[in-house]
């Protein structure tokens, strides 16, 4: 119906072509000059659908995620063009229709539970669609947590360097991230923070004995943690030295001798050695003594004349394993008498004055007619002004030496000083 010289014309409702396609059309009005052309578009209509495999996954593994677009009846053929997939209103991407089908491959989907939807824009013969969402749930990655110990067997006071490795587990991908705890038994040695999946901890001052240690992974965001199976180690005692110092040496008999022990710590072993040290002459324990920061003493005035094997002797302790010095002969010599005369006293200037000297074996309680009666002291008696300055060197025989000389006026203060030999020791007048 047209209203007037021209308007609008109403025509009836046409029943649809069902092909789809593009379709022209002429409308002409009897009485009426003159046609209409134009062109009628029929689009199928069409259907989304979404689905995700696997289902579930875990972190970093690839997801598929499949469209596929199918024609509602009466419309037919296969729908081209392209796929929007979205997980909630993030776009993760786009796919083009092959033979209705469209994929999408994903490695970055979060831990969590996500909802994928597909959006067909449709083309010059299809409607769009859009599918309904499909749920799809990315679990923690599986990891595995490794654990080396090195070096392999340490000793007290050695560093050992504890050193992990944490890897996803497949089909899970990427890298881990996070802290791991090293354990022994139920007891932390310490914490790592891992970098590129690794990481090293040095620790020092563990105790002798046997460890079964752990490295626990925490876990992340991303990551269910893991713990590596127990590695054994065990720490041994530090291996140690002793040395031995003995003062005055020779000695004495009656003098009171200073034994020194040193007990050091052998690499790669660390730290002061605590305990006792057993003096030994031979194989008879004389003395003990603790140590303190490494250094035991011990004193005796009671060794007879003679030589003594000397050996300091460390027992060891709960981290530091026992030695023995090397054995240092200790001799203890004789005791003397040194005593000096001279005549004529007083002399005369220009006079010869005879030195008499005589050196005596005296060990205490032993009286002068037994002392006679042993082997007599050898070598020589300096006879010393009261300077200092030595003014003439007597040898013995016999335990016996004489000196003559002049001296020159005045008053002067003389002693005879014996410097021992291998069985007496010295001694002054």
């Amino acid at each position: 119906v047209f209203a007037g010289a021209s308007g609008t014309a109403t025509a009836p409702a046409l029943t649809a072509n069902t092909t789809v396609g593009s379709f022209s059309v002429t409308a002409s009005v009897p009485g009426i000059a003159g046609v209409a052309h134009f062109t009628l578009l029929n689009r199928g209509r069409t259907t989304t659908a979404v689905s995700t495999q696997p289902q579930p996954s875990v972190y970093g593994q690839e997801v598929t995620i499949t469209a596929q677009v199918v024609p509602v009846a009466p419309a037919a053929g296969t729908p081209g063009g392209a796929i929007t997939f979205k997980d909630g209103d993030t776009t993760l991407g786009t796919a083009a229709l092959i033979n209705g089908v469209a994929t999408l491959k994903s490695t970055s989907l979060a831990v969590g539970a996500h909802s994928i939807t597909a959006s067909y824009a449709g083309s010059a013969i299809f409607a769009n669609s859009a599918s309904s969402p499909a749920s799809h749930t990315v679990n923690k990655a599986g990891t595995t947590t490794a654990l080396t110990i090195t070096p392999a067997g340490t000793v007290f006071g050695q560093v050992l360097t504890l050193s992990t490795r944490v890897t996803a587990n497949a089909p899970g991908a990427g890298t881990p991230g996070g802290t791991v705890t090293f354990k022994n038994g139920s007891t932390v040695l310490g914490s790592v923070t891992l970098a590129n999946g690794a990481a090293a901890y040095p620790i020092g001052g563990l105790g002798v004995g046997a460890y079964a240690i752990t490295a626990e992974y925490g876990g992340s965001i991303r990551y269910a943690g893991s713990t590596s199976a127990p590695t054994n180690h065990t720490i041994g005692k530090a291996a140690t030295a002793t040395t031995l110092e003995i003062a005055p040496n020779p000695s004495i008999i009656g003098d009171t001798v200073l034994f020194t022990a040193t007990v050091a710590t052998n690499a790669p072993g660390s730290g002061t050695a605590g305990g006792l040290v057993y003096f030994n002459d031979g194989a008879t324990v004389i003395g003990a003594g603790p140590l303190v920061n490494g250094v035991a003493t011990f004193n005796t005035a009671t060794l007879d004349v003679g030589d003594h094997p000397i050996t300091a002797q460390y027992a060891g302790s709960d981290n530091f394993a026992a030695s023995t010095s090397a054995a240092a002969t200790q001799t203890v010599k004789r005791k003397t008498l040194v005593t000096m005369t001279t005549t004529p006293n007083p002399a005369r200037v220009g006079d010869e004055v005879t030195f008499s000297i005589t050196v005596q074996d005296t060990p205490p309680g032993l009286d002068m007619v037994v002392a006679a009666a042993l082997i007599a002291p050898s070598g020589a008696v300096e006879i010393v002004a009261g300077d200092g300055t030595v003014i003439a060197t007597v040898a013995l025989q016999n335990g016996a030496g004489t000196h003559k000389m002049t001296m020159p006026g005045g008053t002067h203060q003389l002693t005879a000083r014996y410097a021992g030999d291998a069985t007496y020791g010295g001694n002054t007048s």
